[in-house]
């Protein structure tokens, strides 16, 4: 919309206020012919474009934030796998220095 657009639609609006009808209408005129005015497909379909671009928008941040817990998961389940094998190994070193200690009566005691 043109300044000369936006000025027309201000008049319109402050005779509106005022209670002016013929001068509402003057300024409603003035506004359309400025190019203030927009025809109603072209105003729709507009309008469902920005529908359109804004649910693309959320549609993309929404795989976004998709991409990024999946991402966060898998840094879990590493760092879970690290830590297992961490477990493993120490159980492996605890169980050789058993059997070096002589640990397999005790072994079989528990047992």
């Amino acid at each position: 919309m043109t300044g000369w657009a936006l000025e027309a639609f201000d008049e319109g609006v402050a005779a509106a206020a005022a209670g002016d009808e013929r001068a509402r209408r003057r300024a409603r005129r003035a506004f359309r012919w400025r190019g203030g005015g927009r025809g109603r497909r072209r105003r729709e379909r507009e309008e469902a474009e920005e529908a359109a671009a804004a649910d693309a928008a959320v549609v993309q941040a929404r795989k976004i934030a998709v991409a990024n817990r999946e991402a966060e998961v898998k840094r879990w389940r590493e760092e879970v796998t690290a830590r297992e094998d961490a477990v493993d190994v120490a159980m492996a070193a605890l169980h050789q220095e058993q059997m070096a200690a002589g640990g397999e009566e005790e072994d079989g005691e528990e047992e």
